[in-house]
């Protein structure tokens, strides 16, 4: 009760004293928020940063997720619990937060504060996921490749294109430059083995001169994805987004795409609630050994365990 008694009083100071700036410039209202953050640690014994941390949740709790507040003024979840609601929540697109919010108060009141922080995070993920090909499509129109100037002779190539793929070329070059780095007499460091082996790539389109250990390196992405979502937009829709290992969530698109690109699957067997991995398999199937033997068992009941991912290297 006190907590949200004291994160109550610090929005209404801040009001106050931003109100007495209006009308006065942006120069003016940046000093009286630097002078509220001072007086604040000050009074609370604290650093300027954790002043600020408590301005931006009392903000974002008495004003965004006035619900979670309520929850914590009667003792039904702890401060640290509110403390991950504003902010995870603001990470989450606005018109989401609503929604979120219902489901994490309730989520919050029930369970410890680490199991609470990775259930939220991933009812945001998947929330995300009904709107993340749309998203993601409007934002693969951006990709780029940028040119900025150096000293001494140098520049850096900036290339904006889809995570999965960024990722595969520099676990690539990484692997690549591992090899050659292991060479007898090689003394390039492992930045400066990258960076010579993008450069050869792109600009001879061939690793024939390199190593014969290093020339047949591929790049290695591990995407889960529960298989039915392969085979139905229905599941999808209904079921866990793809999840790329080390990235997050991804367009169900794009996991059909890695999917279909690759000659070989692992199978994984995972908890339909926990997610928790129960069982992997030793043997590599073709993509349409999983994907029919899933058909077989989208026509059966299910008891326990229900989901089949299909884990593959890209």
């Amino acid at each position: 009760m006190f907590a949200a008694q004291r994160l109550t009083r610090i929005d209404l100071m801040r009001r106050e004293l931003l109100r007495e700036a209006d009308g006065r410039g942006d120069g003016v209202r940046d000093i009286v928020e630097r002078s509220i953050r001072l007086e604040l640690a000050a009074a609370m014994r604290v650093t300027e940063y954790a002043a600020g941390r408590l301005i931006a949740q009392a903000e974002a709790l008495v004003r965004r997720y006035p619900a979670a507040l309520e929850a914590l003024g009667s003792g039904r979840l702890t401060e640290k619990h509110a403390e991950i609601i504003a902010d995870l929540l603001d990470e989450a697109p606005p018109e989401l937060r609503e929604m979120l919010l219902e489901r994490a108060v309730p989520l919050a009141e029930s369970e410890p504060v680490g199991t609470f922080r990775r259930a939220l995070r991933t009812l945001i993920d998947t929330a995300q996921a009904t709107t993340l090909e749309e998203r993601h499509q409007r934002a693969l129109r951006a990709r780029r490749i940028v040119v900025e100037p150096g000293r001494d002779g140098m520049a850096g190539l900036w290339i904006f294109a889809p995570e999965v793929e960024i990722h595969a070329i520099h676990g690539r070059l990484t692997q690549m430059a591992k090899t050659i780095a292991s060479a007898e007499g090689e003394t390039r460091t492992l930045d400066q083995l990258r960076a010579d082996v993008a450069t050869d790539l792109l600009i001879d389109g061939t690793t024939d001169h390199l190593p014969a250990a290093a020339s047949g390196i591929r790049a290695q992405v591990v995407v889960t994805v529960p298989a039915l979502s392969l085979l139905d937009d229905g599941y999808a829709d209904a079921g866990d987004p793809p999840v790329v290992e080390g990235i997050g969530p991804i367009p169900l698109s794009k996991a059909r795409e890695l999917c279909g690109g690759d000659a070989r699957w692992i199978r994984v067997l995972t908890h339909p609630e926990t997610g928790i991995v129960l069982s992997v398999g030793r043997d590599s199937y073709p993509p349409a050994g999983p994907v029919e033997e899933t058909r077989q068992m989208a026509r059966r009941p299910m008891h326990g365990p229900r989901l089949l991912d299909a884990r593959l290297p890209v």
